[in-house]
């Protein structure tokens, strides 16, 4: 067993020695890598990413879609139809007139900020408020941003409306 142990060692000492002459250390980095640090500045204390200015998406919103909002009645409601559109759309139809008025109040909450600076076109998300079999709402969203009058916007505070969402997906 010594003759073993006496192997491991050698082993060990032989390996640590070529870390050692190659630079490597045991955070991956070259001494005179670790060596060179920035020098701390009252510059370096500002943040890397610019603070992003939300708003009530309210603000946004047409005058058109705000009385809209404003007059909603959740009995005169027919439908709210939720679609995924991707390789292949997904289509949920919502009756009940509580769960309308539940993704209608999480639309109200969102905040915006914009206009978003990525989108892709060919996915998205759109929620179709009927009041009859012609008359409808609708809010597009395309990878997570609000498109308003054409202009696609950043959301913030939108988890209430992608949990409901996901309530629908995962109901039978």
């Amino acid at each position: 067993m010594s003759g073993i142990r006496k192997w491991q060692g050698i082993l060990l000492l032989c390996m640590t020695s070529a870390l050692i002459l190659t630079g490597c250390t045991k955070n991956g980095k070259k001494p005179e890598e670790e060596l060179q640090t920035q020098p701390e500045t009252e510059e370096m204390t500002e943040p890397l990413t610019e603070e992003i200015d939300y708003r009530s998406i309210l603000e946004v919103l047409d005058p058109e879609t705000l009385a809209w909002m404003d007059s909603f009645d959740e009995d005169r409601m027919l439908k709210l139809v939720y679609t995924i559109q991707g390789e292949a759309a997904e289509e949920y139809t919502i009756t009940d007139k509580k769960k309308i008025r539940s993704f209608l109040d999480a639309l109200r909450e969102l905040e915006v900020a914009g206009p978003a600076q990525l989108y892709a076109s060919d996915a998205g998300d759109t929620f179709d408020f009927y009041s009859d079999e012609e008359s409808y709402q609708r809010f597009s969203f395309i990878m997570g941003s609000v498109m308003i009058d054409g202009v696609c916007y950043e959301t913030d505070n939108a988890d209430n409306l992608w949990d409901l969402t996901g309530e629908l997906l995962d109901s039978p």
